[in-house]
């Protein structure tokens, strides 16, 4: 079992409101047509942008001087990239199973849609795929894969990454996401209105490192604030635990304030755009599809990550009773197969019209309704993919019981 005391519960926490983040993001509260083409939308649309930034910031949480590329990509490989290869392949049969009822009325069984599945196209698909580095290839109920893609960018540029940590480069890591940040916060601005004159916007590099090194320097600064360093406690005296909880509660109210602050942006840079084009002639259609305030690849999209992860780094949550650590842990632990899992139940249940059911019920009173009807079902397909993900763990973890005993071997629970 996972060793909950080994774990940092803010982390863990992180995990679950990210994940919580994406599965609000691709349920679709709003139709954003028509007269939802509102506040409302765009609030929810601010609310989940930092779920997909604060992943990549997770990420460079675990950089050390004592990493190791080998062990970073064999990491990589076994837990993130070899998860997602998997999902590939059992999806490929399930997928006629989860488009039916089909627009003709045309229902597949499960048997059905496995017999009619080629080992081979699915095989043909990821290796396609992966060379044209879009997970659109994969086929429909693995489109957000393309996370695993993008991640491997922060793979490609870990050794750079480790030789600046070893080397204490930190100012150096500062100044190359400020220069990352100032090119998107300048696109950003181009966006809501052409400057007078032409301006130069720096190039940088890519993104996802710089989410690395961000990650990476905000967990160095949110450690220093709290009781934990390095895993083991600082001194017990009464005078250095209440600096220590003071030092904390200033950082939390700090990123909270920054939160709020880069929110009301977010917002009301999105509600310009979005309505300036409409003005201009833009169909609903094409607002709907231009997203750009609503991603991480924004300036916003990336302070207002660093914003909401910062808070939840700081929270006081070292008192708060054992079992509710457990609990965290445990979640987080299935933050990831959720994440995997997640998307295909959304488009099996929109389907088979439960989503547009419990919709209409929801959020027929307005832009309220719709927000209620966000967080709830978000909530509904979060418990029901942690349910099935607790399954097939548990299910794995009795047949590699059950290999063991047959071979002699000790038995290790999978954890």
């Amino acid at each position: 079992m996972t060793d909950y005391k080994n774990k940092d519960i803010n982390v863990e926490l992180l995990r679950i409101v990210a994940c919580f983040l994406v599965i609000m993001n691709h349920i679709k509260a709003f139709d954003f047509t028509g007269a939802n083409l509102n506040r409302g939308a765009l609030l929810i649309n601010g609310l989940v942008t930092p779920a997909v930034g604060i992943f990549f910031l997770i990420s460079g949480f675990f950089l050390s001087s004592h990493s190791t590329i080998r062990r970073s990509w064999s990491r990589f490989f076994k837990r993130v990239a070899l998860p997602a290869f998997v999902l590939v392949i059992v999806t490929g049969y399930l997928r006629a199973w989860l488009a039916s009822p089909a627009d003709n009325g045309t229902v597949t069984t499960l048997w059905q849609s496995i017999r009619k599945t080629e080992l081979i196209g699915n095989l043909r698909n990821i290796v396609l795929g992966i060379l044209a580095f879009d997970a659109g290839v994969f086929g429909k109920y693995t489109e957000h894969l393309w996370f695993v893609l993008s991640y491997g960018a922060v793979m490609i540029y870990l050794p750079i990454l480790l030789a600046m940590i070893r080397a204490d480069m930190e100012k150096w890591m500062a100044f190359l996401s400020g220069i990352t940040l100032l090119r998107l916060l300048m696109t950003d601005i181009t966006m809501q209105e052409a400057p007078p004159i032409q301006l130069y916007i720096p190039k940088g590099i890519p993104i996802q490192p710089v989410y690395c090194m961000l990650g990476y320097l905000l967990y160095q600064l949110v450690r220093k604030s709290r009781w934990i360093l390095s895993g083991a406690q600082v001194s017990e005296r009464p005078d250095t635990r209440h600096g220590g909880c003071q030092r904390q509660i200033r950082l939390l109210l700090f990123f909270a304030a920054f939160y709020i602050v880069v929110m009301l942006l977010l917002w009301k840079a999105q509600f310009t755009y979005t309505y300036k084009g409409l003005a201009a002639g833009r169909s609903v259609a094409e607002m709907e599809e231009d997203t750009y305030y609503c991603t991480w690849l924004s300036g916003l999209g990336l302070l207002s990550s660093v914003g909401l992860s910062g808070m939840v780094l700081s929270l006081p949550l070292k008192r708060i009773p054992e079992l509710v650590k457990r609990l965290i842990v445990r979640l987080g632990f299935y933050t990831y197969p959720i994440f995997l899992m997640h998307y295909m139940i959304v488009q099996k249940l929109r389907i088979i019209e439960l989503e547009p059911e419990i919709k209409e019920k929801l959020a027929a009173d307005g832009t309220q309704g719709a927000i209620l009807y966000a967080f709830l079902y978000a909530a509904f397909i979060f418990i029901i993919t942690l349910g099935i993900c607790i399954l097939i763990h548990r299910s794995l973890c009795f047949l590699q019981q059950s290999i063991r005993r047959m071979t002699g071997k000790k038995t290790e629970i999978m954890s």
